[in-house]
């Protein structure tokens, strides 16, 4: 999830959010009338929070909602927040590292006292002789096959969040795919999950792959939900955008059957292809490549994505990237299509 949010881009989102406010719920969900969603977020990652905070100071009391992420698991399956997560917000609050605090405060709140900040956790796991797993199936089972277990997952989720002042939690598990007995457990752990976060008054969101099989599924009501739009093609696909027309129009109606207003998640960069190798590229790294090699490049119409190509060493390079006047267009077409919010993958 890189990029440079241009003036342009900046300007649209004024234009689009307004003077938009969101208060704080934290009220049991009412069926009849969902909360209001923020209408511009945004991921702030752990490896890059400079970049996150220039995204801030630029965005400013534009964006909404900041997620840090992310936290994650060691190897006895306890929660940690990284490191350099931990040192900004304690900066921020003139508590040094930040950790264990309790009163740690976000940058970016400094800036935008408004502003809503969720702790992401994702199941990825340290392993106990080094190295690490991402998206770990096997974690998801052990923290949630059994009610006990979820009940304890929960509870240490909420500690966590409660300590370190965020107002809320965003949920990202991934790779659980058309397995439908994890994605019972998975959603039995939501429903929990949403009324004790209510009962400690924090917010609750939830992150979904694309490809998840959403007409077999029971969302519980109450958590906002967000949609990944930016995975049709990268590693382990051929060349091409991010999202195209036709893939986000295809989220819009596959998703209609979650309850409450959706967040669709975009991003700008993209990959270059060469071979069976392929790497990640922020928009800005895009644009200095195309420059140094002198590529000729063009606008596909069925995304508005940028693409070039180039020789290196006798191999040839194909990239894809979608730019600030991409991400206007795909914020468009969703508009269009559905009342919803946005997030960005991710602030830089």
């Amino acid at each position: 999830m890189a990029k440079k949010l241009s003036a342009i881009l900046i300007l649209f989102f004024v234009c689009l959010i307004g003077g938009c406010q969101v208060q704080k719920n934290t009220q049991p969900p009412q069926l009849s009338q969902p909360r209001q969603l923020p209408e511009l977020s945004a991921w702030a990652v752990y490896w890059d929070m400079e970049g996150a905070l220039r995204g801030i100071e630029k965005l400013g009391e534009q964006l909404v909602s900041l997620q840090y992420f992310a936290a994650y698991f060691d190897a006895e399956n306890q929660l940690f927040i990284p490191q350099p997560i931990q040192l900004q917000r304690g900066m921020a609050a003139g508590t040094g590292a930040g950790a264990g605090t309790g009163a740690a405060a976000p940058a970016a709140e400094t800036r935008a006292p408004d502003l809503i900040t969720y702790l992401t956790v994702v199941n990825d796991r340290l392993l106990a002789g080094g190295g690490s797993v991402l998206k770990d199936k096997q974690l998801l089972y052990e923290l949630l096959a059994e009610e006990a277990d979820q009940k304890a997952h929960i509870a240490q989720i909420l500690t966590l969040a409660a300590a370190e002042g965020y107002d809320g939690v965003e949920i990202d598990y991934e790779a659980i795919r058309k397995d439908m007995v994890l994605w019972q457990y998975f959603l039995d752990f939501i429903r929990r999950l949403a009324l004790a976060a209510t009962e400690e008054g924090l917010l609750l969101r939830v992150v979904l792959e694309p490809g998840a099989p959403f007409e077999a599924l029971d969302f519980p009501q109450g958590p906002e939900y967000v949609i990944m739009c930016y995975n049709l093609h990268g590693p382990g696909s051929l060349p091409g955008p991010k999202a195209n027309d036709e893939f986000l129009l295809e989220l819009v109606q596959k998703t209609s059957v979650i309850p409450g207003r959706r967040i669709f998640a975009l991003a700008a960069g993209g990959f270059d292809w060469s071979g069976d190798q392929v790497t990640s590229l922020t928009e800005q790294e895009a644009l200095a490549l195309r420059s140094r090699q002198k590529a000729e490049f063009s606008r596909d119409s069925a995304s508005q994505a940028l693409s070039f190509s180039y020789q290196q060493e006798n191999t040839v390079h194909q990239v894809w990237y979608a730019d600030s006047a991409t991400l206007d267009h795909w914020i468009s077409l969703l508009k269009d299509q559905v009342d919803c919010g946005i997030a960005l993958w991710r602030l830089e």
